[in-house]
């Protein structure tokens, strides 16, 4: 019987093992895969496996890279993914894209309500162009990240009343997004919804334990529309006890099982059978969409010309940093200064951010401080974090920084009273002024 094992491999610099071409075997791809390993994802198709490429639609993704796939999926152009080259209309939020945004990942979500331009752009520009240039030589289709109705509740910063308008936008794209495969392309969604979507294939269960069977086999409704070989639905476990607890509910909904603590390389090899029936609970071996009578393929020939061994560099991303240093301006701002990193960790920059979103990404080390606005009477918390060739350390432990409002001005000392024996004396002096006078005028006039 053909194995059906999964594999996520979404490190960009290491290719997915070769012993994943085999008969039902399912490998899902980062963006950049494609182009840098081609052959290699030839040969495991050439050997009955599946290959689905990664795409983020929910929300971007704050990592600048060259990755020209990943710049047209979310700049529309050919060049390098940078978020402030993202058209304002693209966001969720286009006044203040990070007010809605996905915490753990620093990720912005994006526009993707019914007809919006986001989606127009993937539905009409990016699916479009990807099957042009990937689909039947490369990939077989797509695993949509963070793809589902029923996972709202990640998102920070969505009000009540616009909680079923993206939901809403999620089901209406996955129907474009088919529109633009056509109906043989892969398509699964790595997420939970509320009812399975009629035109996906399936989806994708990050380490639920079988424990949570109730719940999570409802979700596995989805592809029952469909004819069995269309069903698509991957089981991630971190080991392969807990796959075999999933495997042994005898579950025929699911297709594919993944055994991985981390995305992180080495990739592992494809998990075998066992006397659990990890891979033989799902399609009966006639029922196999790649045929299980298939010939084994032949070994792979040995690699005429082997990648060189790695150069010298860092072996693990950054360390964390100590608490952030936080200068407070009198200008209403506040100055944060660039950690220290061990010489070993060989960070090439640093971020900043604030209350849980990027305020800058790529600062050079022999950069010192980065200021930013922080007005009086407003509290944030400020962390950092670094980079080098392998990727972005996790973040410093938060400092919290509160700017007092300034003190109101002293109201107006008030008017003094009146001094009334003062009044009246000015009177009678008034009076005995306007008589002398008058007396004066009448003997002057007797004169």
């Amino acid at each position: 019987m053909p194995e059906r094992a999964a594999l996520i491999a979404y490190d960009r610099g290491t290719p997915p093992p070769a012993e994943y071409a085999r008969p039902g075997a399912l490998v899902a791809v980062d963006w950049d895969i494609p182009r840098r390993f081609p052959d290699r994802l030839r040969e495991i198709r050439a050997g009955g496996g599946e290959v689905l490429m990664y795409c983020l639609p929910y929300h971007d993704y704050p990592y600048p890279d060259d990755n020209v796939w990943k710049g047209l999926f979310y700049t529309g152009q050919r060049r390098a993914y940078r978020r402030d080259l993202i058209p304002d209309e693209w966001f969720w939020d286009p006044a203040q894209p990070f007010r809605v945004n996905v915490p753990n990942y620093s990720g912005y979500v994006m526009n993707v309500r019914t007809g919006s331009p986001f989606v127009e752009h993937l539905a009409t520009v990016w699916f479009p162009q990807m099957m042009a240039e990937l689909y039947g030589d490369l990939i077989d289709g797509f695993l949509l990240d963070v793809w589902g109705t029923d996972w709202r509740g990640q998102t920070s910063g969505l009000t009540t009343s616009e909680k079923p308008v993206i939901e809403a936008g999620i089901w209406d794209a996955s129907d474009r997004f088919r529109d633009a495969v056509g109906p043989d392309a892969i398509l699964i969604g790595n997420n939970t919804w509320k009812d399975p979507h009629p035109r996906l294939n399936g989806l994708v269960m990050e380490r639920h334990g079988a424990g949570e069977s109730s719940y999570i086999r409802r979700q596995l409704a989805f592809g029952t529309g469909l004819p069995v070989l269309r069903r698509r639905n991957l089981f991630i476990q971190s080991s392969t006890s807990e796959a075999c607890a999933w495997a042994s509910l005898g579950d025929p909904n699911i297709t594919h099982y993944a055994v991985q603590t981390s995305y992180d390389p080495p990739n592992p090899a494809p998990l075998p059978y066992g006397p659990c029936g990890v891979g033989s609970k799902g399609w009966l071996a006639e029922d196999n969409h790649l045929g299980a009578t298939a010939p084994p393929p032949p070994p792979p020939e040995p690699d005429p010309d082997p990648a060189p061994p790695p150069a010298d560099g860092p072996t693990v991303t950054p360390s964390i940093p100590a608490l952030p240093v936080v200068d407070v301006n009198p200008s209403g701002s506040v100055t944060v200064h660039r950690p220290d990193f061990p010489a070993a960790d060989e960070v090439t920059t640093w971020q900043v951010y604030r209350d849980g979103a990027h305020t800058k990404l790529d600062l050079p080390m022999d950069v010192d401080t980065f200021t930013v606005a922080h007005a009086p009477g407003e509290t944030h918390t400020y962390r950092t974090s670094g980079r080098n060739l392998i990727d972005y350390g996790d973040w410093s432990e938060p400092v919290t920084v509160s700017i007092p409002a300034p003190e109101p001005p002293p109201d107006p000392e008030p008017e003094p009273e009146p001094d009334p024996v003062a009044a009246l004396k000015a009177a009678v002096a008034a009076e005995t002024l306007r008589h002398s006078n008058a007396i004066a005028q009448i003997l002057e006039g007797k004169g």
